[in-house]
C-alpha cells in the first residue's frame, strides 16, 4: 500500500495532549479566541457559527466564509461552504461534494466528489467517487485501501481516535492502524458485524460462535464466550455490559468489575466513562471509579476526560483528572467545555477557567 500524497512533514513533540483553546463572542459580537491564557480579538463584524477542535476553530465569518484559527493565525478554507467539522486535530470544509481538509497549517484537497466519509481525531476514511478509491487521509498522507468498482462498495466502516476498521468487498474485517492495513477476520456470517472502534483498540463479536473479542497492542484478546448487551470502545479501553448485566471494563489487556448492577446509561468519550448506578452519577477515568452526586443532574457535559454539571442548587462543578472541584456558585446561564477548558456565562459576564486559574473575557 503507498501513500498516494506527500506534505511536508514538521515533527513536533508534546509533552501532554491537552486542550489549550476555546473561543466566544463578547457583547457587542466581537469573535475572540483563547488561546493558552492569551485573549485575541479575531474578528469584529459578528461572525455566523463557529466549532472547536483542540488544536484549531473553525468558523464562518460575517460573509459565510469559511475559515480557521490555528496557532495566532487565520486561514481562509472556502469562500462559502456547504458544512464544516472539526475533530481535535483537523478542520475541514464542504463544498459542491468536495472535501477539503486543514491539517496543522496545511490545506490539502482529500476529494472532488466526495461519497459517505467519517472524521475521527487522526484520520479521516472517505469514498473518492471520482477515482472509485476507499481512502484514508492520516499523518499528511493520502493511503488507498481498497478498488472501489461499484459505488460506495465498502458499506460499514466506523472511525475514532486513530483507529479505522471497516468490511471490505470480500467480507474481511480490516482495520487501518499506524500506516497499515491488516485483516481481524474472515466473516463468514451474513450476519451484520457488531463493532466498535476507539483509540488504539477495535471491539467486536465474532458472528461465528458469538464470543466478545478485543484487538489491542497487537493482539487478539477473546474477553467473553458470550456476545454483550452493549459496548463501547474509548481510549485504550472498552467499556460493556455483559450477557448477565455486569458492567465491566477492558483496559491494559485485562477485564475488571466496575460493577455488578447494570448501569441505567453510560457514556464513553476518550479516557472517562459517565454513568449512573442505583440513581447515582457517577465516572470511571483511568480505570477508577467516582462517586459524583446522589442523584442524576439535569444538565451535564463531558469531553476528553473532563465533566462538567449544575448541582441541585445551581453551583458549577468540574470533574477533571480524577478530581472534583466547585467553580462557581453564582447563577449560570449557560456554559460549555472543551476539553478540560471550562467557559460560562454569568450575568453578562463570559469567563473562562484554565487550568485552575478563572479568566474574564474581554
Amino acid at each position: 500500500m503507498k501513500p498516494l500524497y506527500f506534505l511536508i512533514f514538521i515533527f513536533t513533540f508534546n509533552l501532554a495532549n491537552s486542550q489549550d483553546i476555546t473561543a466566544y463572542r463578547d457583547y457587542r459580537n466581537y469573535f475572540y479566541v483563547f488561546d493558552k491564557g492569551v485573549q485575541s480579538e479575531i474578528e469584529t463584524l459578528s461572525i455566523k457559527n463557529y466549532k472547536i477542535g483542540q488544536d484549531c476553530i473553525e468558523y464562518r465569518d460575517y460573509t459565510g466564509n469559511l475559515k480557521v484559527y490555528y496557532k495566532g493565525k487565520v486561514y481562509d478554507m472556502y469562500d462559502a461552504a456547504d458544512d464544516y467539522f472539526v475533530s481535535k486535530h483537523f478542520a475541514l470544509g464542504l463544498l459542491n461534494n468536495q472535501l477539503k481538509i486543514f491539517d496543522k497549517g496545511n490545506m490539502i484537497t482529500l476529494s472532488t466528489n466526495i461519497g459517505t466519509y467519517a472524521i475521527a481525531d487522526s484520520l479521516v476514511a472517505f469514498h473518492d467517487n471520482e477515482n472509485m478509491k476507499f481512502d484514508v487521509y492520516y499523518k499528511k498522507f493520502i493511503y488507498q485501501l481498497e478498488d472501489v468498482i461499484v459505488s460506495n462498495a465498502i458499506t460499514s466502516f466506523k472511525a475514532k481516535g486513530n483507529m479505522l476498521a471497516y468490511i471490505d468487498s470480500k467480507s474481511d474485517f480490516k482495520m487501518f492502524y499506524h500506516g497499515s492495513v491488516s485483516t481481524i477476520i474472515s466473516l463468514n456470517s451474513v450476519s451484520p458485524l457488531l463493532y466498535d472502534v476507539g483509540q488504539d483498540v477495535v471491539a467486536y463479536v465474532n458472528n461465528d460462535d458469538q464470543s466478545f473479542n478485543v484487538y489491542w497492542a497487537g493482539q487478539n484478546y477473546r474477553i467473553e464466550d458470550f456476545s454483550p448487551a452493549s459496548f463501547v470502545a474509548g481510549s485504550d479501553f472498552v467499556a460493556y455490559v455483559d450477557n448477565t448485566g455486569q458492567f465491566k471494563i477492558f483496559s491494559e489487556g485485562g477485564v475488571s468489575l466496575i460493577s455488578e448492577t447494570t448501569p441505567a446509561f453510560y457514556k464513553v468519550t476518550d479516557n472517562i466513562i459517565v454513568y449512573s448506578e442505583n440513581g447515582l452519577f457517577k465516572a470511571n477515568y483511568k480505570g477508577a471509579s467516582y462517586e459524583l452526586e446522589k442523584y442524576i443532574p439535569t444538565d451535564y457535559q463531558y469531553d476528553q476526560g473532563t465533566i462538567a454539571y449544575l448541582d441541585n442548587i445551581g453551583s458549577l462543578i468540574l470533574f477533571n483528572n480524577g478530581k472534583k472541584e466547585t467553580v462557581t456558585y453564582d447563577v449560570i446561564k449557560n456554559y460549555k467545555i472543551n476539553g478540560s477548558i471550562l467557559k460560562y456565562t454569568t450575568g453578562n459576564q463570559t469567563k473562562i477557567y484554565y487550568k485552575s486559574k478563572l479568566y474574564d473575557a474581554e
